[in-house]
C-alpha cells in the first residue's frame, strides 16, 4: 500500500509543487528567499519531468500479483481523496 501513497504523494508534489509554491509565495507574501516554501523545493532534481517519468516507471515495475495491483489502485484512490481534504 506504500506504493500507492508514494505515487499519489510524490508525483502530486512534483506536479503541483511549482504552482502551489508560486501561489503560496504571493498569497502569504513570503520572502523571495524561499523561506516557508522548502516543501516545494527539490534541490537534487534538475528535471521535474524526467524525474517523474523515472519515478513513475520504477513504481510501475513493482512485481506483485494482480490482486495486489488492484489493492494498490484502490489505496491510491483513497490517498488521493485524503489529499483533497
Amino acid at each position: 500500500m506504500l506504493v500507492a501513497h508514494c505515487y499519489v504523494r510524490y508525483i502530486g508534489d512534483l506536479s503541483g509543487g511549482h504552482l502551489l509554491n508560486n501561489v503560496a509565495k504571493r498569497v502569504l507574501r513570503l520572502p523571495s528567499t524561499g523561506e516557508g516554501l522548502k516543501f516545494y523545493q527539490f534541490d537534487g532534481i534538475t528535471s521535474h519531468k524526467g524525474f517523474k517519468q523515472l519515478y513513475r516507471s520504477k513504481l510501475n515495475e513493482v512485481d506483485v500479483e494482480m490482486e495486489s495491483k488492484m489493492s494498490i489502485v484502490d489505496e491510491a484512490i483513497r490517498a488521493y481523496g485524503f489529499a483533497l481534504k
